[in-house]
């Protein structure tokens, strides 16, 4: 899947969810406990699709890298590829690897980095993009670890 196909997934998914659990806006301000707890439901669950979103992103980057060197016949590899081997616990350092199995270890130590990552607060996106030498935009990043910490509040009240 590319990437643009990948966002235009986010939006029609977060466009879903705004029309399932956003409430008509009332300039009263008076909202039953009904759409104050869908509106709660819509920060939690639109906070879950943009985790996995950027999960998608991280790992489709680190595909494509992974499949051009797999098809350059191991001579060529890229920058993401590298970082990755840079960051390895069983990295550069251990004389016993060969460069495909440290390849190899270095993607399966990310995946679980991925399947491990639980929100879109600074030290969740600087572990998935940080690892492949990618970084966020920082108002973007601002925007998210405020999402982010929001959302904990949100979701644990």
């Amino acid at each position: 899947m590319g990437l643009s196909k990948r966002i235009k997934q986010l939006e029609k998914r977060l466009s879903e969810l705004e029309t399932h659990f956003l409430p008509t806006i009332k300039l009263s301000g008076n909202y039953s406990k009904k759409e104050f707890d869908n509106t709660r439901a819509y920060c939690v669950l639109s906070h879950a699709e943009i985790e996995a979103y950027l999960e998608d992103i991280a790992e489709i980057r680190v595909f494509k890298s992974f499949d051009k060197w797999v098809a350059s016949g191991r001579q060529k590899m890229s920058q993401i590829i590298f970082n990755l081997g840079c960051h390895c616990p069983q990295g550069p350092a251990t004389k016993a690897k060969t460069p495909i199995n440290l390849v190899h270890s270095s993607i399966n130590h990310y995946k679980a980095i991925i399947y491990g990552n639980h929100g879109v607060r600074l030290n969740n996106h600087d572990n998935l993009f940080g690892y492949i030498g990618y970084t966020l935009d920082t108002t973007l990043a601002s925007i998210l670890d405020s999402f982010g910490k929001q959302r904990g509040e949100i979701a644990h009240t």
